[in-house]
């Protein structure tokens, strides 16, 4: 891990198990709405920015109900949840971001979310202290997986994109970090790997702790 210039973490469902509290929620409010969306469609948002998944979200939604109040009932259920239920740091991240800072390498979180709820969950979960940089989802234009967010890392550390080692948990994130020209670490949280020639290249671990002792 010591060759890589610059560490980058996703957060939700990486850092934080927060997306399958999400994704609880969101069922949830389907059933308070009576309505049915196909749990696949639901996947598809997962490291994506606000404005993909509100795209999605109303195009499998909007036919049923009222997209906005459907949003808003979510998101009400899911700031009580975590308010009443503090969400859980994944395994894993305290070792490997202890191993790193003792390398004296860089880290920081490309997240989907925007910048201040970014800060706010980390904050909440501890772990604030241990990125030099958070880079949230409104600092660029395009959602993953176009490369844009962990482009924007690198250059704020002046590292060369191959330089750069990702580590993120969905399908959009991996696509992302592969889009930037850049090593990366999928982590699986809600979705499994997928099987294609592009991803022959991703490096496949069960937790993060794995990538301590990971022979990059």
């Amino acid at each position: 891990m010591k060759r890589f210039k610059l560490i980058i973490f996703d957060m939700d469902g990486l850092l934080i198990d927060s997306e399958r509290i999400a994704l609880e929620q969101f069922m949830l409010t389907l059933d308070e709405f009576g309505i049915e969306v196909e749990r696949q469609v639901y996947l598809q948002c997962i490291g994506a920015n606000a404005r993909r998944v509100d795209e999605i979200l109303s195009a499998a939604v909007s036919s049923q109900t009222d997209y906005q109040a459907f949003k808003n009932s979510w998101r009400q259920k899911y700031k009580q949840r975590i308010a009443n239920h503090p969400i859980p740091v994944k395994d894993g991240v305290e070792e490997l971001t202890r191993h790193i800072r003792a390398n004296r390498q860089p880290m920081a979180v490309a997240t989907s979310t925007e910048t201040p709820q970014a800060l706010e969950k980390l904050r909440n979960a501890g772990l604030i202290d241990s990125f030099d940089a958070i880079i949230g989802g409104e600092q660029v234009t395009a959602s993953k997986p176009a490369p844009d967010l962990f482009l924007r890392a690198a250059q704020k550390f002046a590292a060369p994109p191959q330089q750069c080692l990702v580590l993120e948990d969905s399908i959009n994130g991996v696509n992302a970090a592969l889009n930037a020209g850049m090593r990366v670490v999928h982590v699986p949280d809600l979705v499994p790997p997928i099987t294609s020639i592009a991803w022959r290249q991703v490096i496949v671990l069960n937790s993060l702790k794995e990538a301590i002792d990971y022979a990059f």
